[in-house]
Parts: C-alpha cells; sequence; structure tokens
C-alpha cells in the first residue's frame, strides 16, 4: 500500500511499481495505491498504470476487503480491477 503523494515529490506510484516489480524477496508485492489527487493527468496516469487505487478519505470496510482481494488476486494470478 503506498500513497500516490510522498515526501519531497517522491511519485508513490513509481516506487510502488519498483517495488512490486523489482527481484529478492518484494518482488510480485501487491500494489495498491491510496490517494486524495485531483489532477486529470494524473489520475490518467494511474488508470494507464492498471494498479487498483482508492481514494482519500477511505472508509475502513472498502480498505479491507480490496486488501483481501490483492491477497487472494496474487495466490489465484487475477488481476484486481477498481474503478478510478
Amino acid at each position: 500500500m503506498c500513497d500516490y503523494r510522498l515526501a519531497d515529490g517522491v511519485d508513490g506510484l513509481d516506487a510502488g511499481l519498483r517495488l512490486s516489480q523489482g527481484q529478492g524477496q518484494d518482488a510480485g508485492t501487491p500494489l495498491l495505491l491510496i490517494t486524495g489527487e485531483t489532477s486529470p493527468d494524473r489520475l490518467q496516469r494511474v488508470r494507464e498504470s492498471r494498479v487498483p487505487v482508492l481514494f482519500k478519505p477511505l472508509v475502513a470496510a472498502s480498505l479491507l476487503q480490496t486488501m483481501a482481494e490483492l491477497v487472494v488476486a496474487k495466490q489465484t494470478s487475477r488481476p484486481v480491477e477498481i474503478d478510478v
């Protein structure tokens, strides 16, 4: 789980993708993006990445449900689709 906007202008989408697509023990780690971002350009970039995203403010039940779906998807090699 990663916020879109990180400290010092770091992009959480890029950071999360590097971790989830990397090698070693983090390789294949499911990525969930959390954001309050409203910029159309940035949201388009998130859509194009096909990374699941939840928008702030979060509802705890939605967060837990999405995390559970990501775990199941990883175990079954099935992508999770969340509308942006």
